[in-house]
């Protein structure tokens, strides 16, 4: 299995996103995105079948934050991206606290993966929004080095859906 599929459990892996292509309602207003805070308390996003920890090649504060970005600018809104907040000439300010990340190896085919964060959404300065949000996910394939890059794309698509269709009856 090793020398033909490449299953060999991950323990670094890379962290990309691609929009969903999910339709939503044209935006018309300048957005804000501030990176997300990481309040996860560890470094590890996860465990192997084996239970070596999991870790992500990149930030999970700006794979969170830039997929924002990308489905928000993709809707037309006029974004922008900050390391860090302050006052912003935007209509808008987006950010949030990452509370959960987890990818567990349940099996050679099965991975079990959530995420959970909080949104927010303000209007010069005045907080005018804000929801937690929940996706998790159970997915079973052949076994591939590239499963957990996968499941977690899923797992973040999955969550941005739901917090677009939140978000644009307020961003319009």
């Amino acid at each position: 299995c090793l020398l033909f599929f490449g299953c060999a459990p991950q323990t670094r892996v890379d962290l990309v996103y691609q929009p969903s292509g999910v339709k939503v309602s044209p935006c018309q207003k300048s957005l804000a995105i501030v990176t997300f805070m990481d309040k996860r308390g560890k470094d590890a996003i996860g465990e192997t079948l084996k239970g070596v920890p999991i870790h992500a090649k990149d930030s999970v504060s700006s794979w969170i934050s830039r997929a924002f970005y990308d489905e928000l600018e993709r809707s037309g809104c006029q974004v922008e991206y900050h390391d860090t907040g302050a006052m912003f000439k935007t209509d808008f300010k987006l950010t949030g606290d990452i509370k959960e990340l987890k990818i567990i190896q349940m099996s050679h085919t099965e991975f079990d993966a959530r995420l959970r964060l909080n949104v927010v959404v303000q209007a010069e300065e005045q907080q005018i929004f804000t929801k937690e949000y929940v996706s998790a996910l159970t997915k079973k394939t052949i076994p591939s080095s590239d499963v957990p890059k996968q499941v977690l794309t899923e797992l973040l698509q999955s969550l941005i859906q739901e917090a677009l269709s939140d978000l644009e009856e307020r961003l319009n």
